[in-house]
């Protein structure tokens, strides 16, 4: 008899493998003769061809185009390793705060770019994580990445994060599609929830339909305007009162020289889990690929609905959670929605993953709840954020390390033939 526990993790890492960029790109882009072929979409390849890959799937998507390709005339390909992808210039930069490397890489890009013409093409390679790793900030870095670090630890949801960062930020918000001439094709693997191009690594090369007022009232809603330091609160309502340049609008969008393109998300990555759960004898239905809310409060959720499963049933789901930092443990989303989940579970198991490999401020990518698990310290483990130290005494925190792409979170309910 199979271990359940083991099919629910199984079921969660192969929506992991399924999103690996080697197997994505060969499957969504084509060359046929001077054309890229994404889809049903054409984009003719004239004058030089750059490659500019951005996030944690960057060395792996960078690798791919090359396979495909078969030539560039150059690029750049930042990632949180700084691995090594000849031809292209390989820089690290930081996540999930920006640091010194960050902010090299952001000015090698545009230093790069700037030098591009209208006949080059340059091939922009994006995945989650870029926000952080790649960045020309507005502002002080220092106070640039305190001011991240605030935001952070704030329970902000991407949206909220993504509409200070680009406010705060010379790359973010089109600064990219600003800042060269050349043919842009934005290839991108989506961690954002509803797959906005415009939030989605900050949107480097897509019109941003925030404002400086937005970025002001997402401090103020989340208690930030008085703890920012001062140099970010300044620029900011300089902004609003439109003494800085706004982020790129809709409708200075260069739509015949740029194009974005969504190649992959969550929902394929569910759909291939689905494939394997089927294959694996389960009944299965994916729920949703837009989950949301506070971590510890979907959890409960989560744990409910994994005890009403009938025997042998999986149900899927997929999106981003968020936790509003107050203790200083170890964890992260997943990992304190599966430890909620497992408050007063009985038959089901719950299986929280993100498809980075990693989980906030931890080692795992998540955690699994079942019977049993919830226990003495458990509720202080929440309290503190300190799911990862209460899980891995109990074998019950997910542990990959890197996974070289990233999706958003993917999250297995699951009820075994006999519990």
């Amino acid at each position: 008899m199979r271990d359940p526990r083991e099919d629910a993790v199984s079921i969660a890492l192969s929506a992991v493998s399924a999103s690996l960029p080697e197997r994505v790109l060969p499957a969504r882009v084509r060359v046929k003769g001077e054309r890229i072929i994404v889809g049903r979409r054409v984009f003719p390849m004239e004058g030089g061809i750059r490659i500019l890959a951005m996030g944690k799937a960057a060395p792996g998507m960078a690798r791919a185009m090359l396979d495909i390709l078969g030539h560039v005339d150059g690029g750049i390909v930042v990632s949180p390793s700084g691995e090594s992808v000849p031809p292209l210039t390989a820089l690290r930069g930081e996540h999930p705060v920006p640091g010194p490397g960050s902010f090299r890489a952001g000015e090698a890009v545009m230093d790069y770019i700037s030098s591009l013409g209208p006949r080059d093409i340059l091939i922009c390679l994006i995945s989650g994580g870029a926000s952080s790793l790649v960045e020309l900030p507005a502002v002080n870095p220092g106070d640039y990445t305190r001011g991240m670090e605030l935001l952070l630890s704030s329970g902000a949801d991407i949206h909220e994060m993504n509409a200070v960062r680009k406010h705060l930020s010379l790359i973010k918000g089109g600064g990219i599609a600003r800042a060269t001439d050349a043919r842009i094709l934005s290839l991108i693997m989506s961690d954002v929830v509803g797959d906005d191009v415009a939030t989605i690594a900050s949107g480097p090369t897509a019109p941003d339909p925030t404002t400086f007022g937005d970025a002001l009232r997402v401090l103020t809603s989340r208690g930030l305007l008085d703890r920012m330091p001062g140099s970010v609160v300044e620029y900011l309502r300089r902004g609003a009162e439109g003494l800085e340049r706004e982020t790129l609008k809709p409708r200075e969008f260069p739509r015949r020289r740029v194009a974005n393109v969504v190649i992959w998300n969550v929902g394929n990555a569910l759909a291939e889990a689905a494939r394997r759960a089927r294959g694996m004898g389960y009944r299965c239905r994916v729920l949703t690929d837009h989950l949301r809310g506070e971590a510890r409060e979907v959890g409960r959720a989560m744990g409910a609905m994994a005890d009403g499963l009938h025997r042998n049933e999986v149900f899927l789901l997929g999106g981003e959670t968020t936790v509003k930092v107050e203790g200083r443990g170890r964890g992260g989303p997943n990992q304190e929605l599966a430890l909620s989940a497992s408050r007063g579970l009985e038959r089901g198991i719950v299986v929280a993953l993100d498809t980075d490999g990693v989980d906030g401020n931890s080692p795992a990518a998540g955690g699994i709840a079942f019977s049993n698990l919830w226990g003495d310290g458990a509720e202080e483990a929440l309290r503190h954020n300190d799911s990862y130290t209460y899980l891995s005494a109990r074998d019950a925190a997910i542990i990959t390390g890197p996974t070289g792409t990233n999706v958003n979170s993917v999250v297995v309910l699951l009820r075994g033939r006999e519990g």
